[in-house]
């Protein structure tokens, strides 16, 4: 439906209200973005990013991030990436000198799942 929303504005810009409950979508599809509080305009947020639009697009996340926070909706920073322990690195290096690591569990990036399989279900 985004798609066929995206087109037919591009394809004829007509001004468009679209009601929504979901945050992606109205960053996703609009120009502008307003939040009602009380059944008044709470917050109004404009959206410049170019189009096409992509969740992995530069300012995509800060703009979802300021919506959610004008809605109410605590937002958890973004995990921080996982620590592989020095042992399991070390069996890692041995397994990929050596081609005895699981080759999936590399592609896949499990590094401990590779090392845990190198020594025998031990990480």
């Amino acid at each position: 439906m985004h798609r066929l929303v995206a087109e037919l504005w591009q394809a004829h810009q007509p001004a468009v209200l679209l009601v929504t409950h979901d945050v992606d979508e109205a960053i996703l599809l609009a120009n502008r973005a307003l939040v009602l509080v009380d059944g008044k305009i709470g917050a109004e947020f404009t959206i410049a990013l170019p189009y096409p639009r992509d969740h992995a697009q530069p300012g995509f996340a800060t703009l979802r991030r300021n919506l959610l926070s004008a809605l109410g909706v605590e937002t958890a920073p973004p995990p921080a990436p996982a620590k592989v322990s020095q042992h399991a690195l070390e069996h890692l290096a041995t397994a990929l000198l050596t081609s005895r690591a699981d080759p999936h569990a590399i592609a896949n990036g499990h590094a401990e799942e590779a090392a845990s399989h190198l020594a025998g279900g031990h990480a």
